[in-house]
């Protein structure tokens, strides 16, 4: 989560305006709205390979959801 907070504000290159901020791990909607973005900027052309900060964007989304889906699927065992 560290990760996220560090790299707010997260913008959308779509239709989505506005940024969306990071404070605290328990900011549950951000965190999913700025996941979201970063999906959306990477499937429609918003992130770049060579960016540092596109990179970082990255994996720290797939991290979450990796956590994510990992508890969701041990649930469901």
């Amino acid at each position: 989560m560290k990760g996220f907070a560090d790299l707010s504000p997260i913008t959308s290159t779509g239709r989505r305006q506005g940024e969306v901020r990071i404070d605290s791990p328990e900011n549950f909607g951000g965190i999913v709205e700025g996941g979201y973005r970063v999906r959306c900027n990477l499937f429609h052309g918003g992130k770049r390979a060579s960016d540092l900060r596109d990179q970082k964007l990255v994996m720290v989304c797939a991290r979450i959801l990796e956590k994510w889906v990992g508890n969701l699927a041990t649930t469901w065992r």
